[in-house]
């Protein structure tokens, strides 16, 4: 499991980094600071990413069953967008 999650890592950063550089230029946001709001947004989205890859990999544990992880995953997904914006 642990190996599992280091393993995800690398491809976690690279997607982040590929997101973060298409849609934090794309929509125009500021490059003042020498990089340092780029990054910190950077580093703010990896954090996201990484909490929830682990928060879903939580629930498909303590599920007995696909059948049963799927609703309360998506019911969960769906309260934190509404209260988190």
């Amino acid at each position: 499991m642990l190996s599992q999650n280091i393993s995800q890592y690398p491809i976690q950063l690279l997607e982040s980094a590929l997101y973060t550089t298409i849609v934090y230029w794309s929509v125009g946001m500021s490059s003042a600071n020498n990089g340092g709001r780029f990054f910190t947004y950077y580093l703010i989205l990896v954090m996201f990413t990484l909490t929830l890859h682990q928060f879903f990999r939580f629930l498909a544990a303590i599920a007995s069953s696909s059948a049963t992880a799927l609703p309360i995953a998506g019911l969960i997904l769906i309260i934190m967008v509404l209260f988190c914006g």
